[in-house]
């Protein structure tokens, strides 16, 4: 399997192995824990290992999934469902076996993409032809400069958490870079998967910051951000 640096200074697989998640937020150089146990995840674990190590994380459409045959109960979505048009590539970091013949993993992201069509094979998980071009900035390095409105950040992350009853790493955060600020307040703050998908979709750090503020901003208030994600692929 390849290592984190061959697949940066490589070229991208253009064929991804998808992984549909509701609710599942991966970003360029953050991390995703995950619990692979369903025969399908698991052979499409076997093909990422086979090809580059990677797999592409992306949200079903239809945010809550309502439950039909062949999903399971957290969300994931069978072939044919519509998924969100834009993901993000992870490479897989860190693995090992768990229980009952699960595999944990800890999956790297590298880069978002947009599904350009699904792949007809005969597998059980999904396949996808992906282009990266618009984001062709997410492979070029972090941000870690501290040059965003980090105090205005901190101070509404914390009525936004308090209000969820959930706590922060003050200090760990204090400590990031804005990148890695930005990545960890996303994946781990209570949105909703349209709202996390909005966060996926900004194009860069700035606007992902501004995004942020105002859903935590008018959450706050007792409102929510209107959903501007892009339409689904079929």
């Amino acid at each position: 399997m390849a290592t984190l640096n061959d697949v940066f200074m490589g070229q991208l697989p253009q064929t991804l192995p998808l992984f549909p998640l509701t609710g599942a937020l991966l970003l360029p150089r953050g991390t995703m824990p995950l619990n692979i146990f369903e025969p399908r995840y698991l052979e499409m674990l076997d093909y990422a290992r086979a090809h580059q190590g990677v797999i592409g994380m992306i949200q079903p459409h239809v945010s809550p999934i309502e439950a039909t045959e062949g999903d399971d109960n957290l969300g994931t979505a069978t072939r044919g469902r519509p998924l969100y048009k834009t993901g993000c590539v992870g490479m897989i970091t860190e693995q090992a076996q768990g229980p009952d013949n699960s595999v944990l993993i800890v999956l790297t992201g590298l880069s978002r993409f947009d599904v350009v069509k699904e792949v007809t094979v005969d597998t059980s998980f999904r396949l996808a032809e992906v282009d990266y071009s618009r984001f062709s900035g997410d492979c070029m390095g972090g941000h870690d400069d501290k040059r965003l409105d980090r105090s205005r950040l901190m101070s509404v992350l914390e009525v936004f958490l308090e209000q969820s009853g959930l706590r922060a790493d003050w200090k760990g955060l204090d400590d990031a870079g804005d990148e890695e600020l930005l990545n960890v307040v996303a994946m781990v703050s209570p949105l909703s998967p349209a709202e996390k998908q909005m966060v996926i979709e900004a194009p860069v750090l700035e606007e992902r910051f501004s995004l942020l503020m105002k859903i935590m901003e008018l959450t706050i208030a007792g409102q929510h951000y209107h959903d501007q994600t892009t339409p689904p692929v079929h």
